[in-house]
């Protein structure tokens, strides 16, 4: 009985001691506003929070940063808040506003920036341990995100000389509702973008996904691709898993060591090409379209529909074959290269 009290005095000691140290939220707000225009461009650079974009059809634009200390005390709380600098200024047509965090490490701190602007304000933004959420953009930005993630309804860029650029690292749950001329750097990162127009990526041990795209260019290393439509495509990729729901005109792909998918290949496309190691490829084109095929296979098997117009050599370990499927009269044309990895065309 003795033991029993014992420790039931231990823990409620333990239980006062813990509620003794419980940490309070204190925060700290900076608010400052400027007159814009067409001109003016923004630079904004941050982290441990988030990043949030509205617009406004105003021509002006207001930050207003709010930082967050949780901590036992004021005095607590002003010793975190003192390692934090909040740079924001304006030089010219340029607005800038910056986080210097004089520490290696923070705990217990969130700093969110919440800007009001017009879409037309071209940016170059950057967060770290932190999401951007950004309501619309219509002048070429840059935007990276680090172990955080990225939320945007629209990146619609008025130049297509003018690309975007979206970086992301250790990013997850990203989402693009719609963008048109970007480029994408993408490693160790979850995307998902609804409708594009002409998109270029590098990527890298991530999972994209896209629903709707006009141009896409891949450059990809041990990636995960689901895209939905596609009016052309160009893909260079190792080690992944590429699938494409539908081609509308043109697949150039180079695969080594991974699979391609296509799911459906519209009548009437214009080029198919495929240069395959170690990989199968998978592209269905339907019975009844009309196709010039030039193909070479090693060490490989390739299936495609028989014809009259189609001649086969096969020496030893290759197949060659050339010929038409269907009508000769066709502007179609696929051409297969294939080493050690299988290719499907029915």
């Amino acid at each position: 009985m003795n033991k029993l009290k014992c420790n039931a005095l231990l823990i409620l000691a333990l239980l006062i001691s813990l509620s003794g140290i419980a940490k309070e939220e204190f925060k700290r707000e900076i608010n400052k506003e400027f007159n814009v225009n067409e001109n003016t461009t923004f630079d904004i650079s941050s982290k441990f929070g988030d990043i949030s974009i509205e617009n406004t059809d105003e021509a002006k634009m207001s930050i207003r940063v709010v930082i967050t200390a949780r901590a036992s005390d004021e005095e607590d709380a002003k010793k975190i808040f003192d390692k934090i600098q909040i740079g924001i200024k304006e030089e010219g047509n340029k607005i800038s506003a910056e986080t210097v965090v004089h520490a290696d490490k923070m705990k217990n701190i969130q700093i969110d920036y919440f800007i009001k602007m017009p879409s037309y304000i071209a940016s170059t933004i950057s967060n770290k341990f932190g999401s951007v959420l950004i309501n619309s953009l219509t002048r070429a930005s840059s935007i990276t995100v680090a172990y955080g993630n990225l939320r945007a309804k629209k990146l619609l860029f008025d130049n297509k000389n003018e690309q975007g650029k979206v970086k992301l690292s250790y990013a997850s749950g990203c989402v693009i509702d719609e963008c048109n001329w970007l480029n994408v750097d993408v490693k160790y990162s979850d995307l998902e973008i609804g409708r594009g127009k002409a998109l270029v990526f590098e990527s890298k041990n991530s999972n994209i996904e896209i629903d709707d795209v006009m141009a896409l260019i891949v450059k990809s290393k041990y990636d995960n691709y689901e895209v939905g439509s596609a009016q052309n495509a160009v893909i260079n990729a190792k080690f992944g898993n590429y699938e494409i729901g539908n081609i509308v005109k043109k697949l150039d792909i180079e695969l080594q060591y991974g699979n391609m998918v296509v799911g459906n290949v519209v009548e009437g496309f214009d080029l198919i090409k495929i240069n395959n190691k170690y990989a199968d490829v998978d592209v269905k084109i339907d019975e009844g379209q009309s196709y010039k095929l030039t193909a070479l296979v090693e060490y490989a098997d390739i299936d495609f529909p028989d014809g009259e117009n189609i001649n086969t050599h096969r020496d030893n370990s290759s197949l060659k074959v050339d010929g038409f499927v269907g009508d000769k009269t066709t502007d179609s044309e696929v051409i297969v290269v294939s080493k050690y990895g299988g290719v499907d065309l029915d």
